[in-house]
């Protein structure tokens, strides 16, 4: 299955709802979708999606991606598109060059995208506007529409300065929420059991975290 292409330039990328070896993942990090932040020069809401591998499950979203970049370069310098354009593709290892980043493998393929306009940010239901950053955070999967658009960057002597493809961030959707990238706090689910078992049969949970004999090797391993 393709990525969604609703426009030559617009990419509708897609996460598979149920997980596994061979599912589409998008992940996004670095969210900033409810607060601005600098990006490129300038106060912008933004957010980067990691496709992973190359020739992974994401591969012809990958493809797309490049295509719709493709179109937006042609309808701006036609086929003669300059060689010094900044693209918006990037991998794992430029993100790790100054150390290894979490959430990042070096053959990770990854966009940048950015928009002035706040994104709307959506559940499942599409329906339902997500409004708190503790809803979509480092490390969720998600679906996501971006648009391609080419731009160039002129001095104050008209000359062109820089040029480049970048895509504009419309829409994200969040599929699961996964274990926190960066910061974050880990999730309640990903520090405690569920004690719903233990209440319905009047279990004390906390007996069973430390055994005696546990406690008594513990007490031994401490230099106080």
């Amino acid at each position: 299955m393709v990525a969604e292409i609703v426009n030559p330039k617009k990419v509708v990328l897609k996460s598979d709802v149920v997980d596994g070896p061979n599912a589409r993942k998008v992940v996004i990090n670095f969210p900033y979708l409810f607060e601005k932040k600098e990006f490129e020069g300038k106060e912008r809401y933004s957010a980067i999606f990691n496709l992973g591998a190359v020739d992974g499950p994401n591969a012809s979203q990958i493809r797309a991606l490049k295509a719709a970049a493709a179109v937006a370069a042609k309808e701006k310098w036609g086929d003669k598109i300059p060689k010094d354009i900044v693209t918006p593709f990037k991998m794992g290892s430029h993100m790790n060059k100054n150390g290894p980043k979490e959430g990042f493998l070096d053959t990770d393929f990854y966009i940048n995208a950015a928009t002035d306009n706040q994104p709307n940010v959506v559940g499942r239901d599409p329906y339902t506007s997500l409004t708190d950053k503790r809803q979509c955070y480092a490390g969720c999967v998600v679906n996501a529409s971006v648009n391609a658009y080419a731009w160039e960057y002129k001095g104050k002597t008209g000359a062109v300065m820089k040029r480049g493809v970048s895509f504009n961030l419309q829409n994200v959707q969040v599929v699961r929420q996964e274990k926190p990238i960066g910061g974050m706090a880990a999730r309640p689910q990903d520090d405690f059991e569920s004690l719903m078992e233990d209440v319905a049969t009047g279990v004390d949970a906390g007996e069973a975290v430390f055994g005696a004999a546990e406690e008594e090797e513990l007490d031994e391993a401490l230099p106080f």
